[in-house]
C-alpha cells in the first residue's frame, strides 16, 4: 500500500489468513479465534501519511504479541484501539486493563501483550510509528500502555474525529490524508497529556513528576495487602508528609486513590469471562480481606455488585 493514498478492504473466514493480515497491517502477532465456530473477520485500512487508521469487525479472538515477534522488527509501532462494540481485556507488563466501548486503549508495540475480545466486536485502530510520537511527546515521556476511560476534552475529540474520518473515508481527497493524520496525532497526544495532567493542574511541574512516579510505584504494588504510605514514600525517596501533601493538592487522599485503583483492577477481572478466580479470591488478591466491605465499596463505585458484573460478563459471552 502507498502511504497517504491507499484503501484496502478484506473479509475472510480463515483464521490463518486473518493472522497474516493483522500481522502485515500492524505488526507481527498471533491471532487465536475463540471456540469451535468458524472465524469471521473484516478489515478496512485507510493510510494517513505515516499513520494508518483501520476498522476491524470480527468474532471473538485473542491477539498475542511475543518477544520473538518484537525481536524481528527494525522499527517500533504503537497502537491505539477504540472499541465501538464489545469489550477488550488487555494484559501488558503485569498490568490488566479493561476497555469498554467508546474509551480507548494504548498498546505499546515494543512489549509483549495479550488482548482478549470475548464477544463479537467492532474496533477502530490507529497505528503510529514511535518516531512520529517522539516528535510530539514531552521529552523523556514514553507512550503508555493502558485504558483511557470516560474520555472527555481532547481525548473525547480524538475518538469522535477518528470515527468521523473512518465513516467518511470514501469522500476524502488523496491530498487530505496526511493532514488528517497530523490532526489525529495532535488530538491523541493532547488527550494523553490532558488525561494525566488534569488531577495535577494545581501543583508545580516538579510536584507533578513526583506524583506520577508515586502512582507508577503504587500500580506495580496494588496486590500487596499491607501497602502503606510509608512503603511508597520510602520507595520514592520522599517523606510521608510530602506524599500526603501531594495527594491533598489533587483533592483526594493516597489511601482513597489506592482503593479506587484496586477496585478498577477487580472490575477488569470480573468483566473478563476467562477469569476463574472466585469473588473472594479476586477481592483478597487486591488487598480486600473483608468480602462484605469489598462488596460495599465495589457497589458504591460501579452501581452493581461484583456478582452482578460477573454474571453479566458470562451472559454476554453465552449469548454470542
Amino acid at each position: 500500500m502507498h502511504a497517504g493514498r491507499a484503501l484496502a478492504e478484506t473479509a475472510n473466514s480463515s483464521s490463518t489468513h486473518w493472522e497474516r493480515l493483522i500481522s502485515s497491517t500492524y505488526y507481527p502477532q498471533e491471532a487465536q479465534p475463540a471456540g469451535t465456530c468458524d472465524f469471521l473477520g473484516r478489515l478496512t485500512v485507510l493510510e494517513l501519511g505515516a499513520l494508518s487508521l483501520s476498522r476491524i469487525r470480527s468474532t471473538p479472538v485473542t491477539y498475542r504479541r511475543h518477544a520473538d515477534h518484537i525481536r524481528r522488527e527494525d522499527e517500533t509501532f504503537h497502537l491505539v484501539t477504540i472499541p465501538l462494540a464489545g469489550d477488550l481485556f488487555f494484559d501488558q507488563g503485569g498490568r490488566h486493563s479493561h476497555c469498554p466501548p467508546n474509551c480507548f486503549l494504548t498498546e505499546q508495540g515494543d512489549l509483549p501483550y495479550e488482548l482478549y475480545q470475548p464477544g463479537a466486536n467492532e474496533l477502530l485502530v490507529l497505528r503510529v510509528p514511535e518516531s512520529v510520537l517522539d516528535g510530539h511527546l514531552p521529552r523523556g515521556a514514553s507512550f503508555p500502555g493502558h485504558t483511557i476511560g470516560q474520555p472527555a476534552g481532547l481525548s473525547g475529540l480524538f475518538i469522535d474525529y477518528a470515527r468521523s474520518v473512518m465513516s467518511g473515508m470514501h469522500d476524502l481527497e488523496p491530498g487530505q490524508h496526511s493532514l488528517i493524520g497530523r490532526h489525529l496525532i495532535e488530538l491523541l497526544v493532547g488527550g494523553l497529556k490532558w488525561t494525566h495532567q488534569v488531577p495535577e493542574s494545581d501543583i508545580s511541574s516538579v510536584q507533578a513528576a513526583h506524583l506520577r512516579r508515586i502512582k507508577a510505584v503504587v500500580r506495580q504494588r496494588l496486590q500487596e495487602p499491607d501497602l502503606s504510605v510509608v512503603d511508597i514514600a520510602d520507595a520514592c525517596g520522599l517523606s510521608v508528609r510530602y506524599v500526603h501533601r501531594l495527594f491533598s493538592a489533587t483533592g483526594t487522599s493516597m489511601r482513597r486513590w489506592i482503593t479506587g485503583q484496586r477496585l478498577l483492577e477487580c472490575d477488569g477481572l470480573l468483566r473478563n469471562p476467562r477469569t476463574r478466580l472466585s469473588l473472594a479470591m479476586i477481592a483478597q488478591q487486591y488487598g480486600f480481606c473483608d468480602q462484605s466491605h469489598f462488596n460495599k465499596l465495589y457497589k458504591r463505585r460501579f452501581g452493581r455488585t461484583p456478582g452482578e458484573t460477573r454474571a453479566e460478563a458470562r451472559r454476554t459471552v453465552s449469548d454470542d
